[in-house]
């Protein structure tokens, strides 16, 4: 119960899905999403910063607030409209529901750090 935290999502989603070990660190993807190699930097590159790719059904990638207003959050849902892009990670995506509703849970709270 209760809402999803900012280092759950990082742990669980970013980390043990290997975002930020490849196309998301310090390394820009396709996409043109680069999250660094910390929880500090990947909140930074994420909350309220617009989306980078064009056709994006979303305008930014973390609205709190609004999961079906953020990009991080569609772009791992099973059918999902994101626009722009496969769905993420490439390797195992879209994340399971457990996982999808953690971050959706962690952005309706706030998306808070």
């Amino acid at each position: 119960g209760g809402t999803a935290t900012w280092s759950q999502v990082y742990q669980q989603v970013i980390v043990d899905h290997g975002c930020t070990s490849g196309c998301h660190g310090t390394k820009i993807g396709t996409g043109g999403l680069a999250m660094g190699s910390t929880a500090d930097s990947a909140y930074t590159a994420l909350v309220n910063k617009a989306v980078k790719g064009s056709g994006c059904s979303a305008a930014v990638y973390v609205k709190p607030g609004s999961a079906a207003g953020s990009l991080f959050y569609l772009k791992m849902t099973a059918g999902a409209n994101v626009g722009c892009g496969d769905y993420m990670p490439p390797s195992d995506g879209p994340l399971s529901a457990q996982l999808s509703d953690l971050v959706k849970s962690w952005i309706a709270g706030g998306a808070l750090k």
